[in-house]
């Protein structure tokens, strides 16, 4: 695959220099930033949220979903207003407001106890999240050259797969602590937590971390390109549809079949395999340990193999492995069907992700990506609830074998439609607009 004609002509550019940079020193805030926010979400989202609401304030479990759902919903609402700012004023200050919202909405949680006061500050945890991940990809596809993308994807994916994993450690960890608060074998002088909600207190801590790691490692540049799509004849180059349609259609069911097990994974580690809210960490940390080895020479090898063909492939293992993963209720077959399914996933996100910000050049990339991933927050939206709702109905093993056949779907999808070097907005240069 050739690299696509540049607009910017001018070496002395401020992004230009840049990009003369060692891609570690270019992406270091990015990586931190995605990292610890992702091991925030994780905490929240995945662990804090269903054990806290149902085991301390007894709420029903599917009165669980709608307080995710919320999350992902204001977050696929409000995507693409900030991508298309983002396109006229620059990633950075959105990345910054992003995490500084949902540092609120996390903090305020802790002193939250009715029904509407938590789906408020879900919301407003989502529309920080919306601020904050589309721009944080679409400024890794504006720092590395196409060559570099996939690679670079790489190390955001194995920063998505730790952070998912470490938090619902982080969490089993903060719910240990606060039992030994409460039964006062901790030395007086070390704050620990000493109740379930101070777990909301201890991400909060972890989103200041990125927020700070925002402030000063990712660097204050507007890139040309920002300015560019108010062009007039930038205005004048035709989206192809077809093209966005179906991407956002993958996007749509892959997501809606992952989240899924949003909240059902949670209950099934405690109620089917009878893990301790103590002890639910143990199987992400081995998992966690899996990815951190081989995601990026996994995802680096993708890259080299092909875009098309490691999302396809990605897909089909995961499909698999979710109608196989309930088939027997013990911890050891779980990981045995899990570690395959983690390489699936290894091999698919890099190369989607960089496949839909190839889909348009830098001066369209955050509206494009930002129709995109909305389609793709709707299935986040819509899978929580979903997914309970199918656990409550059928039982614990209905929500994988649900996940199993959405995404087998989307494989046949891919394997009929997706080719390489699909675009949604031709670059300008090819389009023949006139360039600076």
């Amino acid at each position: 695959m050739t690299e696509s004609p540049t607009i910017i002509r001018n070496p002395d550019d401020p992004w230009a220099r840049m990009m003369r940079q060692p891609l570690w020193r270019r992406l270091s805030g990015l990586v931190l930033v995605s990292l610890f926010c992702e091991i925030a979400m994780a905490v929240v989202v995945t662990f804090a949220l269903p054990l806290y609401l149902n085991e301390h304030l007894r709420w029903r479990e599917d009165d669980v979903g709608p307080v995710t759902s919320a999350f992902l919903l204001a977050e696929t609402i409000t995507k693409p207003f900030f991508a298309w700012i983002s396109d006229r004023f620059g990633r950075k200050i959105l990345i910054v407001f992003g995490i500084a919202l949902s540092s609120f909405a996390v903090y305020r949680m802790s002193t939250a106890t009715g029904h509407w006061e938590f789906i408020t500050l879900s919301a407003l945890n989502g529309i920080g999240g919306a601020a904050l991940w589309p721009n944080v990809f679409a400024a890794v596809a504006d720092v590395t050259s196409e060559r570099e993308r996939v690679g670079s994807m790489s190390v955001f994916n194995m920063m998505y797969m730790i952070g998912l994993g470490l938090g619902p450690v982080v969490g089993s960890v903060v719910y240990r602590l606060a039992a030994a608060g409460r039964a006062n074998t901790a030395p007086a002088w070390l704050w620990i937590p000493s109740r379930e909600s101070d777990i909301f207190r201890v991400t909060t801590g972890i989103l200041l971390i990125a927020l700070v790691s925002a402030l000063f490692l990712i660097p204050w540049l507007h890139h040309k390109y920002a300015t560019a799509g108010s062009a007039p004849g930038l205005r004048n180059i035709p989206v192809r549809w077809p093209v966005l349609g179906f991407f956002m259609a993958m996007s749509f069911f892959q997501t809606l079949g992952i989240q899924l097990l949003n909240n059902p994974l949670v209950f099934y580690l405690r109620q089917v395999l009878k893990l301790d809210a103590g002890d639910i960490g143990l199987p992400f940390i081995l998992l966690g340990a899996a990815v951190a080895v081989l995601a990026i020479p996994v995802g680096t090898w993708g890259g080299k193999w092909g875009r098309v063909r490691s999302v396809k492939l990605g897909i089909g293992v995961a499909a698999l492995g979710m109608i196989l993963l309930p088939l027997r209720p013990s911890l050891g077959y779980f990981m045995i069907i899990a570690v395959p399914m983690i390489l699936g996933f290894l091999l698919c996100i890099p190369a989607w992700l960089a496949m839909i910000t190839e889909l348009a050049p830098p001066a369209y990339r955050g509206r494009i990506y930002g129709w995109v991933v909305t389609m793709q927050g709707l299935g986040a939206a819509f899978g929580p609830w979903l997914g309970t709702k199918v656990l409550v109905k059928v039982g614990h093993h209905a929500p994988f074998m649900l996940s199993g056949i959405v995404l087998g779907t989307t494989l046949l999808a891919a394997l009929f439609f997706l080719r390489e070097g699909m675009r949604a907005v031709d670059d300008p240069a090819v389009a023949g607009v006139p360039v600076s």
